[in-house]
């Protein structure tokens, strides 16, 4: 008994030393516990951590990618160009946390300029993208002023910028798309510099400050932006070396994309009227080519009903749009661009808030919300970005089975809830 006691204490009193350990990731991947003795530009001296009494080991810095040392410290190698290895410390450059897919949310304030008034309020932000190297990133955005009822869908790209002798890094940020107030769209610019401070290997905090300008044929808008929040990153490095996970055949698929449609009456087409949606999805990738899933609509556009003669009975640019349905794509190629098609199917809904009383299927007052169900044919082009990462070009026809009847008066006619879309989105596939 005594000797177990015995035994037992020297094992806990062992605990920090055997948790705290240096790891050697070679080039190979390969990861060796250690006990680091000496670093050079040449060569590391080390023990092996389940002998530390054992012999000393060298192992030649051009076979090392990283070292990760038991005070959190991380050192990476790199070959010169006069083919000798020189040593470089993570705080020369934050981009050893190179990672791929991120995940980020952030809220701040924002100050409203117009030719009606100004004023402030909160703004919220959810993204996806992929950083494709140590310096690029690209995805997508979407923004929510409650206050101003705005809502803005962006493609971004941002750059880094190492601070040396910090964790820190700069990141210009530009972002094109279109902004809505739910009564026009406006097609927008937007630049945010920002600050970004890794946490986690996981998880970096971004602050920024910058402008975001929309303009129509009326005029423009400008906010000004504070905003902080957080990223998470699905790492593209394992122990500081580089991960090959190569192209997965099944795996969870997350896709964010965004449509703008144009709503066509009246003879040859004279009455366009531009809208867009937001379309977040999720699914599953079965064998490299068929993915099936679930997917939500939320939009606005020009809602119009038609008489006979094809005039335009009425044209309110308010009209709310949901679609909630299934869908299934096959993806026709396994090279880098591929064409693709899809069948989506479910619920579409209208909520209109009209200027004048009109009744729509036994309905009647300023507001009416109409429903279908739409079969949705789908062809576009699939371009792999990176490892698992996608950026898809797409055409989308939402065919509407019933067109609801609208009075007002002596007129009636049809409400159209058939819509072409035009659009682009970004899909990630993640391994389960």
């Amino acid at each position: 008994m005594r000797r177990n006691i015995i035994f037992l204490l020297l094992s806990l009193a062992a605990m920090p030393t055997l948790m705290a350990q240096d790891v050697i990731v070679t080039k190979q991947s390969e990861r060796i516990d250690a006990t680091i003795l000496e670093v050079s530009d040449s060569e590391v001296k080390y023990k092996r951590q389940n002998n530390p009494t054992g012999p000393t080991f060298t192992l030649v810095t051009s076979k090392i990618a990283t070292i990760l040392y038991a005070n959190g410290d991380v050192q990476t190698f790199e070959e010169s160009r006069d083919g000798h290895s020189r040593t470089r410390d993570k705080n020369e450059s934050p981009n050893h946390l190179y990672r791929g897919l991120e995940l980020g949310l952030s809220a701040g304030a924002n100050i409203y300029f117009s030719s009606l008034g100004n004023s402030a309020g909160f703004i919220g932000t959810a993204n996806i993208g992929r950083r494709f190297n140590e310096t690029l990133y690209g995805g997508v955005s979407v923004g929510y002023i409650p206050a101003a009822e705005m809502m803005s869908f962006l493609a971004v790209v941002r750059t880094y910028i190492p601070l040396n002798g910090s964790r820190l890094e700069f990141s210009p940020e530009v972002g094109i798309g279109m902004t809505t107030d739910f009564y026009h769209t406006l097609f927008t610019l937007q630049a945010i510099p920002t600050m970004q401070m890794p946490l986690s290997p996981s998880i970096d905090l971004r602050m920024g400050a910058g402008t975001n300008i929309s303009f129509a044929s009326g005029g423009s808008n400008a906010l000004l932006l504070v905003n902080a929040g957080l990223g998470w990153h699905r790492s593209t490095t394992e122990g500081g070396a580089k991960r090959h996970v190569g192209i997965l055949e099944q795996g969870l698929l997350v896709e964010a994309d965004g449509f703008l449609s144009i709503v066509n009456t009246g003879s040859g087409g004279a009455h366009h009227y531009a809208g867009f949606a937001i379309v977040p999805q999720i699914g599953y990738l079965f064998n490299g080519h068929l993915s099936v899933g679930v997917g939500l609509d939320y939009g606005r556009m020009g809602c119009v009903a038609s008489v006979d003669d094809d005039k335009p009975l009425f044209d309110e640019p308010e009209c709310g749009v949901n679609r909630y349905y299934l869908w299934a794509n096959y993806r026709f190629l396994r090279k880098r661009i591929s064409p693709f098609a899809g069948l989506e199917a479910g619920k579409s809904e209208r909520r209109l808030s009209l200027w004048e009383p009109w009744e729509i299927e036994g309905q009647s007052g300023y507001g009416v919300a109409v429903s279908s169900f739409a079969i949705s044919p789908i062809v576009g082009l699939s371009w792999r970005v990176a490892d698992n990462s996608y950026i898809n070009i797409m055409c989308r026809y939402d065919y509407a089975l019933r067109h609801p009847s609208i009075e007002r008066g002596s007129s009636s006619g049809t409400l159209n809830l058939s819509h072409l879309f035009f659009g682009i989105g970004f899909a990630q596939t993640i391994a389960l």
